[in-house]
């Protein structure tokens, strides 16, 4: 008779376990969801921002040169507050920063370019090989980096439609 009730009792006391894992799991699914959403919520408001930065960098070089208009571009960047993201994205935009940053220095040879930035991508292009040359290793470093941003971002559950 006693060793019925143990088992009982612990045939019960494995039930709660079980109902209690359940419910630790369903509050930590839950939380995770939350920050899920909360992370990706501060990425579509850095995006929009950069979004924002990125149509202004864009126009700029059609009034100053292209390294003024990444040098501000850049500044932008560094101002964005990235508390609220998740660390992967964070660092994938960082990365994507550092990129531009990089490539300040190659377009300082050609600050007499004027028109928006592609148009200027374009004369770059075609002004001679070793600009050429320069140009594709600067738009692979920075296209690079903007392809993990958007792996993140799809990552996350973020739409990478606006892009940059």
């Amino acid at each position: 008779m006693n060793g019925s009730r143990i088992q009982k009792a612990t045939y019960y006391r494995g039930q709660q376990l079980i109902a209690l894992a359940l419910m630790l799991s369903a509050c930590l699914n839950a939380a995770l969801a939350q920050q899920s959403e909360s992370g990706a919520a501060a990425i579509r408001a850095v995006i929009e921002r950069d979004y924002q930065l990125g149509s202004i960098r864009n126009e700029a070089p059609r009034h100053a040169p292209i390294a003024k208009a990444i040098e501000d571009y850049v500044a932008g960047l560094d101002a964005l507050d990235l508390s609220g993201v998740p660390p992967d994205f964070k660092s994938a935009l960082l990365r994507h920063r550092d990129a531009w940053f990089e490539s300040i220095e190659f377009f300082r040879q050609y600050s007499q370019f004027r028109g928006d930035l592609h148009e200027v991508f374009e004369a770059i292009h075609a002004k001679d090989e070793a600009s050429h040359t320069g140009l594709l290793e600067v738009e692979a470093n920075i296209w690079g980096t903007w392809a993990e941003v958007e792996a993140s971002m799809q990552h996350h559950g973020v739409s990478t439609e606006q892009g940059e």
